[in-house]
């Protein structure tokens, strides 16, 4: 069903009120448009199907509480009524009223975006509670460990940062041998602790791949090679990975 509301009806119907000034005074007058009643379109909780449209009549000017109410040009659509001025602590933004002090489009000043992510409080744009912008992003200072508490400050490679504050990453013993870090951040790293004594990491040496012991002193072994085939793509690689005491030679290429 089509239903057509035509501009000489709204101005009849200011006549009939003995208001003919009405529309040239910025008056609110019904649309000289035209619905669709059974149109598809969806809309989110927050809007209302006019026509083609989804528009939320609670600040829309042009549909201003009802798909066929128009707000004059100097009215405001406010909570679905055309008023003449904006309410207290909002200000006209571009046909529109906005709360500068926490509206993300308009914050602190009308047409000032906040970035993606961040809010407006005070009139400035901010991040969440326990977020700061840091570079150009906001970052948990709380749990960052690059920007632990504030930006830039790092914690070190065997700390956590937690509650914004560099502590120890809390292992009970060394988790790790071969990370170069001091996981249980008792002072020492890898096989200088004796919780590595008698671990194992690979190495290479001159004859092949092999193994290191980390030894009671707290050093690794000499590397222990084990002798390996030597494919061509190991060639002229300067490890002699069968122990025959040649390096395989590449063959020319034709």
């Amino acid at each position: 069903m089509t239903r057509i509301i035509t501009l000489a009806t709204a101005l009849l119907g200011c006549v009939a009120s003995g208001l003919l000034g009405c529309a040239a005074s910025g008056a609110s007058i019904d649309l000289p448009i035209e619905t669709d009643a059974g149109s598809n379109q969806t809309c989110n909780v927050s809007q209302t199907a006019c026509g083609e449209e989804c528009v939320d009549l609670l600040a829309n000017r042009s549909h201003c509480g009802s798909c066929f109410r128009s707000c004059g040009a100097a009215q405001f659509c406010i909570d679905g009524n055309c008023l003449a001025s904006c309410p207290s602590g909002q200000t006209a933004c571009g046909g529109q009223c906005a709360r500068l002090l926490e509206d993300p489009l308009n914050c602190g000043a009308c047409g000032r975006q906040c970035d993606e992510g961040l809010s407006c409080s005070g009139g400035t744009c901010t991040c969440g509670a326990g977020s700061l912008v840091c570079g150009s992003a906001c970052t948990d200072i709380l749990s960052d460990a690059l920007n632990c508490g504030s930006c830039g400050t790092i914690c070190g490679s065997d700390e956590e940062c937690a509650g914004g504050v560099c502590a120890c990453s809390g292992y009970a013993t060394e988790v790790s041998c071969v990370d170069g870090r001091d996981n249980d951040c008792d002072g020492l790293i890898d096989c200088n602790d004796d919780d590595c004594v008698g671990a194992l990491r690979v190495c290479t040496s001159g004859c092949g791949f092999g193994v290191q012991e980390c030894r009671q002193t707290n050093e690794w072994s000499s590397c222990s090679a084990r002798p390996s085939a030597e494919s061509a793509t190991e060639c002229e690689d300067g490890i002699d990975q069968n122990c025959d005491g040649v390096d395989l030679a590449c063959a020319d290429e034709p």
